[in-house]
């Protein structure tokens, strides 16, 4: 029986080690990087935010942020002039994988959040 014992723990051992590397693969914590840089995300959001109705010399873009749960970058567009109107900033939101992008109200749910 000892030889069997041995056969047992044989085999075992190494599927236990590839059953922890694959969950440690597979680890959440592990942070996505991003596909597209942040000079590239600007250039995307300027597009869609230029076929917008509001003027784009009352708006000044912040620095892109990545929002990694979403696989998607956020760009906010803030009036830096008047008239200013309440809740009139825009999100532009760029998908990192596709480069397409979605314009809203920055104050208000919508499609593109």
């Amino acid at each position: 029986m000892p030889a069997l014992s041995h056969f047992r723990l044989g085999w075992l051992l190494p599927f236990l080690a590839l059953l922890a590397a694959a969950a440690s693969a597979a680890d959440p914590a592990v942070p996505i990087r991003p596909k597209l840089d942040p000079k590239r995300v600007l250039e995307l959001a300027a597009v869609a935010f230029s076929k917008r109705s509001e003027p784009t010399n009352h708006f000044t873009p912040k620095a892109p942020q990545f929002v990694p749960e979403k696989h998607s970058w956020r760009v906010y567009y803030i009036q830096n002039s008047a008239p200013f109107i309440p809740d009139g900033d825009v999100l532009v939101v760029v998908d990192d994988d596709s480069g397409s992008t979605c314009s809203q109200n920055a104050a208000w749910p919508g499609p593109c959040t």
